[in-house]
């Protein structure tokens, strides 16, 4: 399917209504503006950092939009109508649906670790060790 990726991008910054059970799940992504990177190290504006190691993976995107909730789902894609996504999840299937305003990011290429810089947006999934593992970085 073509557009997997893009239709996973999408989900990763939109607004979404979900139920409150799947709101609870933590989510080991980070998203926000980076504030600055040293000594291996990314610091986002609101505080949070992690490191990046040899094996953290880039992607370059662009954003269309922002939102002011962010949302990560690997679930199943059912059906994708107008504005909806119904994701299957083990415990049935579930369907989100997005408002007209919801942002689009659109993946450009791989990216590599000089893509990052203080005032770039980026979606960063870290693992426990704190190391970011996949990157997304917002490019012209």
């Amino acid at each position: 399917m073509i557009w997997s990726r893009s239709v996973l991008l999408l989900v990763l910054v939109a607004t979404t209504i979900l139920p409150a059970s799947a709101q609870s799940v933590q989510s080991p992504r980070y998203n926000g503006v980076v504030q600055s990177v040293a000594d291996g190290r990314v610091t986002l504006a609101d505080g949070r950092s992690f490191a990046v190691i040899p094996g953290s993976r880039f992607n370059r995107v662009q954003l269309r939009g922002m939102a002011s909730e962010n949302v990560m789902n690997n679930a199943t894609i059912e059906e994708i109508g107008d504005r909806t996504i119904t994701f299957r999840l083990p415990g049935g299937s579930v369907t989100a649906t997005f408002p007209p305003d919801t942002p689009v990011v659109a993946f450009i290429e791989p990216g590599v670790a000089d893509d990052l810089h203080s005032g770039a947006w980026i979606s960063a999934l870290v693992d426990a060790d704190g190391a970011g593992q996949h990157i997304y970085v917002e490019y012209p």
